[in-house]
């Protein structure tokens, strides 16, 4: 369960858990200079290098932002509009607890002036050159700028971009604690449970595994296992490891042009027909119809709502 009050320092275990990816990070005009529709609950930020931008929240009300400012956007920012002349750094990212519980909750506007907290922007440039580096090897630059997780890259490049999203992280975390937001932590988990849990990660895409293997190599019965891990997780093993493969499903469907028969074998079906029932009931829409609706908007709604979900 979540915890504001929790001490500072946490079980190395438990800092393992924190989810943190990069879904985009570039520096321009606005690739969505008008956009009305429910946010999703990310980190996102804008700092705006030139215009301005005005956003819409039902629960804050409105807010200018000027050069020279961050904009922290509150998770349920409904609209906003930038000047024509805009240019900013955007910034997307998730960083969740394996509950689905963002590090800190942005239920209000957080904006304040660049120069206050200089390393934000020498990081977030940072950032944005390592992103962009394996962008531009990419076929289709443009597209992909908001679709980091289908382009193809390097070992090396990996390792790097995901080295300087951890250093953004690290001077996010660092000015939210100093402009006196809280921070959200998780109650430790049993460390049968986050075992568990990094065994489930590390499986194969098609998340297949023996839940009565799984239980005996942990030294528990499996009505223990799942006693609990849905104390800690509020879902069974099976269950989460379902969503991971949701998760992963999503991810190839919208970002790749990965033929769907395809798609199924390597998600574990034996027959289509099968993967898109499984897929219908998770989400509303067989993948086709669910491919068709997504997979040319540039913010992914559903994909990144689905990302932090577990």
């Amino acid at each position: 369960m979540p915890n504001t009050n929790a001490p500072s320092k946490i079980k190395l275990m438990d800092w393992s858990r924190l989810r943190t990816e990069l879904l985009w990070a570039y520096e321009g005009p606005p690739l969505s200079p008008h956009f009305h529709t429910v946010e999703v609950d990310t980190v996102m930020c804008w700092l705006l290098l030139k215009g301005t931008v005005t956003a819409q929240s039902p629960t804050c009300g409105p807010i200018t932002v000027k050069a020279g400012q961050w904009l922290f956007v509150a998770m349920d920012k409904t609209a906003h509009d930038f000047s024509p002349d805009a240019q900013i750094i955007s910034l997307r990212l998730v960083i969740h607890w394996p509950t689905g519980q963002p590090l800190y909750n942005h239920h209000q506007w957080i904006c304040f002036e660049s120069s206050e907290y200089p390393q934000l922007l020498t990081h977030a440039r940072k950032l944005i050159k390592q992103a962009e580096r394996i962008v531009k090897m990419s076929p289709d630059p443009q597209q992909l700028r908001t679709r980091l997780a289908s382009v193809p890259c390097e070992f090396e490049d990996y390792l790097t971009l995901e080295n300087a999203t951890l250093r953004w992280a690290h001077i996010y975390d660092r000015t939210m604690q100093k402009l006196g937001v809280k921070r959200m932590t998780i109650t430790p988990i049993d460390g049968r449970v986050s075992e568990c849990l990094k065994l489930l990660d590390q499986l194969p895409m098609d998340r297949q595994f023996n839940e009565t293997q799984l239980a005996r190599s942990l030294g528990l019965s499996l009505s223990q296992l799942n006693r609990i891990f849905v104390q800690a997780m509020n879902c069974t093993p099976k269950s989460y490891a379902d969503n991971l493969r949701l998760n992963d499903t999503i991810k190839l469907l919208t970002t790749t042009p990965i033929p769907l028969k395809e798609l199924a074998f390597t998600m574990g079906f034996k027959q289509p027909s099968h993967f898109a029932s499984w897929f219908k009931k998770k989400t509303g829409l067989y993948p086709k119809e669910y491919r068709l609706q997504h997979l040319d908007n540039p913010i992914h709604q559903q994909m990144i709502n689905t990302l932090k979900t577990w």
